[in-house]
């Protein structure tokens, strides 16, 4: 019972949603950041990294954009095509050389 209590106190402990400042707090700061996530993916909920999306557009008080990509064909790792493998790739690296302003 005790380990269960250690797994279950160090997965809060990790949380990243916690530590997003709520809106009243605003952050100036925030970088640009791209989010990703399959809904076929049985591994992960679709909705966390909605969730996590929004609590950071909604904190930050910068221009910078913060980017989520949905897709509704694809799951983890096996359950997807190459086809959707490399559009995720490019989608990767087309936010990744705007924002080194290539």
């Amino acid at each position: 019972m005790l380990f269960f209590v250690f797994v279950f106190l160090s997965l809060i402990a990790s949380a990243p949603a916690k530590d997003t400042n709520p809106p009243a707090a605003r952050v100036e700061n925030v970088v640009d950041e791209y989010y990703g996530v399959k809904v076929n993916d049985p591994r992960v909920e679709p909705w966390n990294s909605a969730k996590m999306t929004a609590r950071l557009q909604a904190a930050s008080g910068s221009d910078n954009p913060i980017l989520f990509r949905v897709d509704y064909s694809s799951g983890h790792g096996i359950g997807s095509t190459r086809q959707q493998y490399l559009e995720e790739l490019a989608d990767e690296w087309a936010f990744l050389l705007w924002q080194f302003g290539e």
